[in-house]
């Protein structure tokens, strides 16, 4: 947990420079920020922080850590595996607060998607 405050804190006193910073984060740590995200999905406060990284990486437009947090570290994959065991069990607290996570996460990345097509649109017409 400690980590990812201090990646937090780190971003939140470096606005201008956050695309950079997330660039610097090793694949590494982006493994473990992902494991543990799974491993301890009871902790609203972990749950909660690791939105917060991952909503910046969208809020950035940073393409080369999206593709390989979602993709390349299989956070995607492993989201849909979480949605879909969840509905298979008695649904606990922790365990609709993770799922309710997940759903910001995807909504943050359609979010973000939607953003950068129109983004795309308006600079095509402006040009």
């Amino acid at each position: 947990m400690l980590l990812l405050q201090t990646l937090l804190l780190i971003f939140e006193k470096n606005p201008k420079n956050q695309t950079r910073l997330l660039h610097e984060i090793p694949e590494s740590c982006w493994d473990l920020l992902i494991k543990w995200f799974f491993e301890y999905n009871s902790s609203n406060f972990y749950t909660n922080a690791f939105f917060e990284i991952i909503d910046l990486i969208f809020r950035c437009r940073d393409d080369k850590t999206a593709f390989s947090v979602l993709l390349k570290m299989g956070l995607l994959t492993k989201m849909l595996e979480a949605i879909t065991m969840s509905k298979k069990v008695e649904p606990t607290e922790g365990i609709r607060c993770f799922t309710l996570t997940i759903k910001k996460i995807c909504l943050s990345l359609a979010s973000a998607l939607k953003v950068a097509k129109i983004y795309a649109l308006i600079t095509m017409l402006i040009l």
